[in-house]
């Protein structure tokens, strides 16, 4: 598990984050066959404010070693602004 303090997103647009995965050497790895989970979280209160995982559809797999996840418009409006996540 790692915690991550992302930038404040806003409460009235959708939000998409592509992210990596590499090896030592900076080779993209095969996580196809893997099952991801993340959890934005609060600061202050820790209560869980978005899901998204492999098993709920949110986090896919565009290309190798490549996952993206995408919350709606929707979604974000029921966020405090300003909201900054702190993700487990």
């Amino acid at each position: 598990m790692y915690d991550v303090t992302f930038p404040p997103q806003s409460n009235q647009a959708s939000w998409v984050f592509i992210g990596r995965i590499t090896d030592m050497e900076d080779n993209l790895i095969d996580i196809s066959a893997c099952s991801m989970v993340f959890a934005a979280r609060a600061k202050k209160t820790s209560s869980q404010l978005l899901l998204a995982s492999t098993a709920n559809g949110k986090i896919t797999y565009p290309s190798l070693g490549i996952f993206r996840w995408f919350f709606t418009e929707g979604e974000m409006n029921g966020l405090a602004p300003p909201t900054t996540p702190a993700c487990r």
